[in-house]
């Protein structure tokens, strides 16, 4: 059977996910809204959340596949995309852009005519729904995209590593 060899994001192996969990699981945290989630286990909890990000299956498929309800994925998806934003990108990656050197060592080759690039700066806008308030109303909307939308500005290193997020 073929096998894609190409990285797709994700962990790429049990031991990484292991690794990234038990750090995860070792952190203080407390769940969306005060809940607590006792039916399905923290390893479970990671996984669903794992799942949630790489395959974006809706709420309901991961409540059947899981075995609760819609509301509980919902707040144990929310709970560990939170401790993973803290703990993992707060802690490690925000506002350190690589230096020239790092960038070096990492940068894939449609960069090499850019040995100078240290960051990729792009905007977003995220649809959101229409503010009942008008002058909020006025400052969401997007001519652009001819509907209300957060923006947000993204920096990207060349490598892929998010390194910047600006408030929406």
């Amino acid at each position: 059977m073929y096998r894609n060899k190409r990285n797709e994001g994700g962990l790429p192996d049990k031991a990484l996910f292991m690794a990234v969990f038990k750090y995860l699981d070792s952190q203080n945290f407390h769940y969306n809204l005060g809940w607590s989630v006792v039916n399905i286990s923290r390893i479970n909890q990671f996984l669903m959340t794992c799942m949630k990000l790489k395959l974006n299956p809706i709420h309901k498929d991961l409540a059947l596949r899981f075995g609760c309800s819609i509301a509980t994925v919902s707040n144990i998806v929310i709970t560990w995309l939170h401790v993973m934003h803290v703990c993992l990108y707060k802690k490690f990656l925000e506002n350190q852009i690589p230096t020239r050197h790092k960038n070096k060592t990492c940068m894939p080759s449609s960069f090499s005519p850019f040995t100078n690039c240290k960051i990729v700066i792009d905007c977003t806008e995220i649809y959101t729904e229409e503010p009942s308030q008008l002058d909020k109303r006025k400052y969401t909307y997007s001519s652009y995209k001819h509907r209300n939308t957060l923006k947000g500005l993204v920096g990207v290193a060349p490598n892929g590593t998010i390194t910047f997020l600006s408030n929406l």
